[in-house]
C-alpha cells in the first residue's frame, strides 16, 4: 500500500512539474536592442527635425515685425477714436459774438451765451441783416459796425429759416457768402461757424423739413469752399426724429422755435466740431 501510495505522489509532482514548465516557457521575455512602435516613431521624427535647416530670426526682423504690429494697432485705434482736440468751451462762448435772427436770440433768451454776445432780432434773414441795427454799448450800431470794432475771436451764424420760400438754395447761400466775406474783411483772423438751419416739426405745413436739408446741403458747401476759419456745423441734425422733423422735446411750443433743451444740444454739437472737427 505505500508502495503505491509513493509512486501516485511521484506521478502528480512529475505533471505538475511539467505543466509549470511550459507556462514559465511561454513568459515573454523583453529584448534590450528591439524598439516598440512609439519609440521608433519618436525616434523617426527627431532624426527628422535634425534634417531640417534651422531659421534664427535676428534683431532687425523682429524690430520690424513689432514696428509693423504696432502701426496696424495705431491705425485701428484712430480709425474708431477721432483725436480730440482741448478746447476750454466756457472760454470760448464768452468770446463768441451770436449773429442771426429769432432762432439765434434764443442763445441769450435762455441764458446760455451772454445776451451782450448775441446780436439777433426777429425777421433778420442773410438779404436784409445790413440794413438792420442791434444794440451795442448803449447804442444801435450795424452788424458790420458791431464785427469790426469788437473783433471777436468766434462769430457764430444762426439765421434764414424765414427766407427759404423765397430764394433758391444757391441764391440763399449766395447771400451768406456775402455777408461771410464782409465779416472776413472787417475781421480777418474771426473763426466763423455757419449753424444748420433747425428742422420743424411735422405738424408745419408751410416749411418742409426736406427744403431745409436741401437749404443745409447748400451752405456746407459754401463754407467748404473757404478751407480754415470757415466751418458749416450741422448741430442741428441731433434735434430730429426719425422721419428728419424737430422732437416735440426741443421745441419752443410753436413748432418752429427751440426751447432751452435744443441751445444745450446745439452747443454740445458745436463744442464736439471744435473738439474733432466733424
Amino acid at each position: 500500500m505505500k508502495l503505491v501510495m509513493a509512486a501516485v505522489v511521484s506521478l502528480l509532482c512529475s505533471s505538475l512539474l511539467a505543466g509549470c514548465g511550459t507556462k514559465l516557457s511561454q513568459v515573454p521575455v523583453k529584448r534590450t536592442d528591439v524598439l516598440s512602435a512609439s519609440e521608433a516613431d519618436v525616434q523617426n521624427v527627431s532624426e527628422s527635425d535634425a534634417a531640417q535647416p534651422v531659421f534664427v530670426e535676428n534683431a532687425e526682423e523682429k524690430s520690424k515685425k513689432t514696428e509693423k504690429t504696432t502701426k496696424e494697432i495705431t491705425e485701428k485705434v484712430t480709425e474708431t477714436e477721432p483725436v480730440r482736440k482741448a478746447v476750454d468751451f466756457e472760454k470760448i462762448k464768452s468770446e463768441t459774438a451770436v449773429v442771426g435772427d429769432s432762432i439765434a436770440l434764443g442763445y441769450s433768451a435762455y441764458q446760455r451765451l451772454p445776451s451782450e454776445n448775441v446780436f439777433a432780432a426777429l425777421n433778420v434773414s442773410p438779404s436784409n441783416i445790413e440794413k438792420k441795427t442791434f444794440e451795442y454799448r448803449g447804442g444801435q450800431y450795424s452788424i458790420n459796425n458791431i464785427i469790426g470794432e469788437r473783433q471777436p475771436k468766434y462769430i457764430l451764424i444762426s439765421m434764414g429759416l424765414n427766407e427759404i420760400n423765397s430764394f433758391s438754395a444757391e441764391k440763399f447761400s449766395g447771400q451768406y457768402k456775402e455777408l461771410i466775406d464782409s465779416f472776413l474783411e472787417l475781421s480777418p483772423e474771426s473763426e466763423i461757424y455757419v449753424m444748420a438751419l433747425s428742422p420743424v416739426e411735422s405738424s408745419i405745413d408751410y416749411i418742409s423739413n426736406g427744403d431745409i436739408d436741401e437749404y443745409n446741403s447748400a451752405l456746407s458747401e459754401m463754407a467748404d469752399n473757404y478751407g480754415g476759419n470757415v466751418s458749416f456745423v450741422n448741430a442741428a441734425k441731433a434735434l430730429k426724429d426719425s422721419s428728419g422733423a424737430l422732437l416735440p422735446e426741443y421745441s419752443g411750443g410753436d413748432g418752429i422755435h427751440l426751447s432751452g433743451a435744443a441751445y444745450d444740444v446745439l452747443l454740445d454739437g458745436l463744442k464736439e466740431y471744435m473738439e474733432v472737427g466733424e
